[in-house]
């Protein structure tokens, strides 16, 4: 519902001096939506703002992201999608990692998975008797953590069990 002390002409005054309708709203005490009906109502342009796209392209060319083009440029994130569909921003091509890159990726992942691992291991936990333990699985089965490591458990002995791998996925990371 529209104020009833909204003054059309104080709006129409700030419009031609430039203000954005969040300012204009702000400064008003008003609703954006408000400030809109009243631009639209006395056939102002609802958006004024034009934005500078060769600065803005040349600032996501050197590695700014989205979000940091919004805070630098003040404009939405949806306006640099809108403005990528029109053709006046292109998106930098990602650069292609070599085999090398994607392996050393990889084999870190695997190191962070696993020392998150080695660290809910117990130190007096015998490390060649896990092994052994996982070594020893039989065919079709799983080992899993009675109480999964996500929840605290931790990874011994007396936390391990053989379930098939049905049961296991069933399971998943919940205690039974």
């Amino acid at each position: 519902m529209l104020s009833k002390n909204t003054d059309p002409n104080e709006i129409a005054k700030l419009i031609d001096n430039g203000l954005t309708t969040s300012k204009i709203a702000a400064m008003l005490g008003l609703s954006s939506a408000t400030v809109s009906y009243w631009k639209k109502k006395l056939g102002k342009p609802l958006c004024m703002i034009r934005q500078d796209w060769a600065k803005i392209q040349e600032a996501h060319d050197n590695g700014a992201s989205y979000t940091k083009l919004a805070e630098m440029f003040g404009v939405a994130r949806r306006s640099l999608q809108r403005a990528r569909n029109k053709g006046q921003f292109i998106v930098r091509k990602r650069k292609k990692k070599s085999p090398e890159e994607r392996r050393a990726n990889k084999r870190e992942s695997w190191m962070r998975y696993h020392s998150k691992k080695k660290y809910q291991t117990p130190a007096n936990e015998d490390i060649k008797q896990l092994q052994e333990f996982y070594r020893n699985c039989p065919k079709g089965y799983e080992v899993d953590h009675i109480i999964p490591i996500s929840k605290g458990g931790l990874h011994s002995i007396s936390n391990l069990q053989y379930l098939t791998v049905k049961e296991n996925r069933q399971k998943s990371d919940k205690i039974l």
